[in-house]
């Protein structure tokens, strides 16, 4: 009897493959985020468009319009900004930047990848401590549609969430484009001399920032 090879390709996953879908994955939830945060959007522009006309031509409002929109516009900044760092739409002026080496660029990305994932971490720590003291001391909001404030702050922990799985597949593919750029020890001094000039500048602008705030 004649024996065949088994074929355990269909069995044996590989670890790229595995990660190669939990990266799409995260991409495809941070898209519907962006799709429910423009459909918010959508309907709040709607509703205002409607109670202006109410308002101005039976002077009769809706009452109730202010306080979605408000609800709106927290909820549609932070659920569609994971979508932004996705598509990596955020503005930045990248005049100086781009006048040094692909690999010095990739790294001054990952430092502010890096500094992105710090702030948001901190955004969702102390939004996630308005959220259960909201809840705990039961409170609303006021006027005439009065709902659940923690409801409003629901959208911290969310937020964070989404960022934090965002920004760690972007700081992934950019160590990935990093180890692939292959430069010699000229070229690396370079590197570190830009970003080192960076790095201090950065720390600098922080330190005025606080010590000297504007606001």
């Amino acid at each position: 009897m004649n024996s065949q090879p088994l074929n355990n390709n269909t069995s044996n996953k590989s670890p790229t493959n595995m990660f190669s879908k939990i990266g799409k994955g995260i991409d495809g939830l941070n898209w519907l985020a962006g799709e429910l945060a423009s459909y918010m959007l959508l309907a709040s522009a709607l509703l205002i468009t409607i109670d202006v006309f109410l308002r101005f031509v039976f002077r009769s409002p809706i009452d109730w319009v202010y306080t979605v929109s408000l609800f709106v516009l927290m909820w549609f900044s932070l659920l569609a900004s994971p979508l932004v760092v996705k598509e990596d739409r955020h503005i930045s002026v990248d005049t100086i930047v781009e006048s040094f080496s692909e690999r010095a660029q990739n790294i001054i990305r990952l430092l502010g990848l890096v500094a992105a994932l710090l702030l948001i971490v901190s955004l969702g720590y102390f939004g996630s401590r308005l959220l259960i003291n909201a809840y705990t001391g039961g409170r609303v909001t006021s006027g005439i549609l009065a709902y659940p404030i923690w409801i409003l702050y629901l959208i911290f922990p969310i937020t964070l969430l989404l960022h934090f799985l965002q920004i760690n597949r972007n700081i992934i593919k950019v160590i990935k484009s990093i180890k692939e750029i292959k430069i010699g020890k000229v070229e690396a001094r370079k590197d570190f001399v830009f970003i080192l000039v960076f790095f201090i500048l950065l720390v600098g602008s922080i330190y005025l920032s606080f010590h000297n705030p504007i606001i």
